[in-house]
C-alpha cells in the first residue's frame, strides 16, 4: 500500500542478506512481470495454437525453461497436464513463492458485503457550521457543551432506531463507535436510563478485566447487551463479527481508522452483510467528509487499500475545503480522489505479483489441509474425551450454554492443580465459531495447553499403568497367563527438524501368553476389553506374588518382539526421510543454477538437517508404557 520502497524496507528488516539493494530489488520485480505475462499466455484457451504460431512465445518459454520446452509441450500426450507442470516449474524456478506468501481479500472468497445507510439530521441551533476547530465540527459534542445529549439530534435518532430494532429482532446486536471516551460514557448512560436500552460501554479508562466483561455481556446471546458503545479503542483489536450493524456516531479523519472501525464486524466469521449507519448533520462538515469517503474512495462499501496514500497527498486540501465549506472545491476534490483511487487500485492490481499469488495458494493442497483440520478438530470427539478427563482428575464442570462449559477446581482433585485451570475457574468452548465471537472463552482444541497438559499428566503418571483381570477364552488352558503390553516408539528431537513427518509418535501393542505364543492378532484391544472381568483385590495380590517370575519373563519376551518390530519402523522412516530430503536438496541445487534467490546456505542447512535426522531416527527406542496381566479362568 505504501509503495515499493516501504515494502523493501520491511523485507530488509526480515532478511538483510537477501534484500540488500533497492535498485536490484526493483530490477528483480520487473523481471517477475515478464514471467507473469508468460504464465498468462500459457493459461490462455488457445495456448496450443499460439505455441505453433508465435515465435516470441516459444523463444520466451525456451529461455526460462530450457531449450525445446515448447516442442516438448506440443508433443505431450496430455497437453493440459504438461501446461500445468510448465506453469508450476516457472513459479518454482523464477517466482518468489519460496520466500514470500500473500493472499489478498480478492483472492480469498467468503468475506461479507457492506452496505451504507446515511441518516441526515437537522443540525441544532447551538451548532456553529463555521467553527474554527475542524474536530469540533466533526464531533459536535465538543461544541454543544456538557448537556450535549439533550440537544444533539443524533441521540434521539439512535434511541428511536434502537427501539425499532428491538421490536423487530430482540437478538440483533449493534456496535456504536465514537471518537471520545466521554462521548461513549454520556451516550451509554442516557440510553440506559432514559430509553431502557440494554447497553454496555467500552473505553480506554476501563481496566482490561472490566473491558472483557463488557465485551462478554455484549456477546451473550440471551440477556446480553443489545448495544455496545465504544470509544476509538473499540476500533482496534476487538472482534464483534456476531453483530452485523455498525453505527459510526462520528467519522474519523483518517481512512485507515475508518477501515479499522468497519473491520470490527467485517471479518472472517461474519455471516451477514455489514450494515453501516452514519448519522450526520445536513449541510455540514460531517456531510462533506462522508461524501469524500463514499463518493471519492468508496471506503464504506469496499476495503480501500489506497486510502492512506491518497490521504497523505490530498489530506491538506481535504481539510481546507471542509473548513472553508466550499462545496464546489469539495466536489472537484472528490472527482480527483475518485480518479486517483481508480488509478492506484489498477496499479496495485497490476503490480501485485501474480507469481506470488499463484504460489501462495494451491487449491488442491488447500482443500486437503482444510479437510485434515476439520477432521482433527472434531469437537464432539474432544468434548467426550475431556469430559472423561475432567471426571478422572476431579475438575468440576457446569454447563454455561449449548457449546460451553464453566470449569473450576474440584474439592477432591487427584492433584493440587490442573493444567491451564486458574483457581477462580475458566469458561471454555469446543466450538470454533463461538470462540471467534467470544474472546472471554478458552477455545479447547487438541493443541490447547489444557488438553495437552492433561494428556501429559495421564501419560506421565502411574495412574492406569497396570491392570489385572480374568478372562474366559476357549482354546486356552485355565491358569494360562496373558500379557498385553503397550510400547511407545520414542524419538526426541528439536522441533525445527519436524521429525514427525517421517517418524510420528507410534504405539506398539503386543499380546503374548505363558506358552510363548503371540496372540496380538487374535485378541484385539476391543475383544480383550469385552472379555476382561474384574478380579477380587486379595486374590490379585496373591496371584501376582506367585506369578511374578512368569510375568517378568513375559515382559522380557514382549520387549524383544517390540524391539524387532521397531527396527522395521525405524528402517522405513529412515528410508522415507532420506528420499524426501535428497529430493529437496536436488531441487534446490537445480534451482540455484537459474534462480539467484537460492543461496548456498539453504542447501547446506538441508544437508545438515538430513544428518541430524539420520542420527535421531537411528537413536529411536521402544519404551514400555503400560501392561495388563490376565489369567484364563
Amino acid at each position: 500500500q505504501l509503495g515499493v520502497d516501504s515494502h523493501f524496507a520491511r523485507l530488509r528488516l526480515l532478511d538483510p542478506d537477501r534484500y540488500y539493494d533497492l535498485n536490484e530489488f526493483r530490477a528483480e520485480e520487473a523481471s517477475y512481470f515478464q514471467i507473469s505475462q508468460l504464465i498468462e499466455q500459457l493459461q490462455h484457451e488457445e495456448v496450443e495454437q499460439r505455441l505453433r504460431d508465435t515465435p516470441e512465445l516459444v523463444e520466451q518459454l525456451n529461455h526460462y525453461l530450457g531449450d525445446h520446452s515448447a516442442d516438448k509441450l506440443l508433443a505431450s500426450e496430455d497437453f493440459d497436464q504438461a501446461i500445468a507442470e510448465a506453469i508450476q516449474h516457472l513459479l518454482d524456478r523464477h517466482g518468489t513463492g519460496r520466500v514470500l506468501f500473500r493472499n489478498t481479500r480478492d483472492a480469498v472468497k467468503g468475506f461479507p458485503d457492506r452496505k451504507l445507510h446515511p441518516h441526515p439530521l437537522v443540525r441544532p441551533e447551538a451548532f456553529s457550521p463555521d467553527h474554527a476547530d475542524l474536530l469540533a465540527r466533526l464531533q459536535p459534542e465538543r461544541m454543544l457543551g456538557e448537556d450535549w445529549v439533550k440537544t444533539d439530534p443524533r441521540v434521539p435518532w439512535l434511541a428511536d432506531w434502537l427501539s425499532q430494532k428491538r421490536e423487530n429482532d430482540r437478538d440483533q446486536k449493534v456496535l456504536v463507535i465514537c471518537a471520545l471516551a466521554s462521548t461513549a460514557l454520556d451516550l451509554e448512560k442516557h440510553l440506559r436510563l432514559r430509553s431502557g436500552v440494554r447497553s454496555a460501554v467500552f473505553h480506554e479508562g476501563l481496566s482490561l478485566v472490566v473491558r472483557d466483561r463488557a465485551a462478554a455481556y455484549f456477546a451473550e446471546e440471551e440477556d446480553g447487551a443489545q448495544v455496545l458503545i465504544c470509544s476509538e479503542i473499540g476500533s482496534e483489536g476487538r472482534n464483534f463479527q456476531f453483530a452485523s450493524h455498525l453505527v459510526l456516531f462520528d467519522l474519523p479523519l483518517n481512512p485507515d481508522l475508518l477501515e479499522q472501525r468497519i473491520g470490527r464486524l467485517d471479518r472472517i466469521g461474519q455471516t451477514e452483510t455489514v450494515q453501516i449507519h452514519v448519522p450526520y448533520y445536513q449541510d455540514s462538515t460531517q456531510a462533506g467528509l462522508m461524501r469524500w469517503y463514499h463518493e471519492g474512495l468508496n471506503a464504506f462499501e469496499r476495503v480501500c487499500p489506497v486510502g492512506a496514500s491518497i490521504f497523505a497527498e490530498l489530506g491538506d486540501a481535504l481539510q481546507a475545503s471542509l473548513l472553508a465549506g466550499d462545496r464546489q472545491a469539495l466536489t472537484q476534490l472528490i472527482e480527483q480522489t475518485r480518479k486517483q483511487a481508480d488509478e492506484l487500485l489498477e496499479t496495485l492490481k497490476k503490480g501485485r505479483d501474480r507469481l506470488l499469488e499463484m504460489s501462495s495458494c494451491h487449491p488442491q493442497r488447500a482443500a486437503e489441509v482444510i479437510e485434515n483440520v476439520a477432521f482433527a478438530s472434531s469437537s464432539l470427539e474432544l468434548a467426550g474425551y475431556m469430559e472423561q478427563m475432567f471426571d478422572l482428575f476431579g475438575v468440576d464442570q457446569q454447563a454455561h450454554s449449548a457449546q460451553a462449559l464453566i470449569l473450576q477446581p474440584g474439592d477432591h482433585m487427584l492433584s493440587h492443580s490442573f493444567p491451564g485451570l486458574p483457581e477462580d475457574g475458566v469458561t471454555a468452548t469446543f466450538s470454533r465459531a463461538q470462540a471467534l465471537s467470544r474472546e472471554d472463552m478458552q477455545f479447547l482444541t487438541w493443541e490447547h495447553p489444557m488438553v495437552r497438559g492433561a494428556m501429559d499428566m495421564l501419560l506421565g503418571g502411574e495412574y492406569g499403568n497396570t491392570a489385572f483381570c480374568t478372562v474366559k477364552i476357549g482354546g486356552l488352558k485355565p491358569a494360562t497367563l496373558l500379557l498385553e503390553a503397550i510400547f511407545i516408539l520414542q524419538c526426541t528431537a528439536p522441533k525445527q527438524l519436524q521429525l514427525h513427518r517421517y517418524l510420528p509418535l507410534t504405539t506398539l501393542r503386543l499380546v503374548v501368553d505363558s506358552e510363548g505364543r503371540d496372540l496380538t492378532v487374535n485378541l484385539s484391544e476391543k475383544r480383550f476389553n469385552q472379555l476382561a472381568e474384574r478380579a477380587p483385590l486379595k486374590s490379585v495380590q496373591e496371584l501376582i506374588r506367585h506369578t511374578r517370575p512368569q510375568i517378568s519373563a513375559l515382559i522380557n519376551d514382549a520387549e524383544q518382539r517390540a524391539s524387532q518390530q521397531s527396527e522395521v519402523l525405524i528402517g522405513n522412516a529412515l528410508q522415507q526421510m532420506q528420499i524426501g530430503q535428497r529430493t529437496e536438496i536436488e531441487r534446490l541445487q537445480a534451482l540455484a543454477r537459474v534462480n539467484p534467490n537460492i543461496r548456498a546456505g539453504e542447501i547446506a542447512y538441508l544437508e545438515q538437517c538430513t544428518e541430524s535426522l539420520t542420527d535421531f531416527i537411528k537413536a529411536a527406542r521402544v519404551k514400555l508404557d503400560a501392561i495388563r496381566v490376565a489369567i484364563v479362568t
